[in-house]
């Protein structure tokens, strides 16, 4: 299983992670989830302490990355396929959008 590190400004939310059958899973951070600051990131990933899994978890996270062209001229110049989400989000410019906030 490989995971990413998710961030809101400089604060860790939780981590995303690329499970063995290639589904994603969410799970939020035990100091976000206590703090007056943390929120739930989306509807769809409400806060709560088991890993959210399930394919509204790659939707979320797949739509904070580039579209169309942008995203299919970053994955090629990297020589990663453009379906290839969890990599693409591995990015360091690309998880700036994410790091600054949505």
């Amino acid at each position: 299983m490989e995971s990413l590190n998710v961030y809101f400004g400089q604060i860790l939310t939780g981590i995303l992670s690329l499970n063995t059958d290639r589904s994603f899973s969410y799970q939020y951070d035990k100091h976000w989830m206590e703090s007056q600051d943390g929120f739930q990131l989306s509807v769809s990933l409400p806060m709560q302490e088991v890993p959210i899994t399930g394919s509204h978890v790659r939707a979320f996270f797949a739509n904070l990355l580039p579209e169309s062209a942008v995203r299919n001229r970053v994955a090629r110049s990297l020589g990663l396929s453009e379906k290839n989400d969890f990599m693409l989000r591995q990015l360091p410019l690309l998880n700036q959008r994410f790091r600054r906030g949505l």
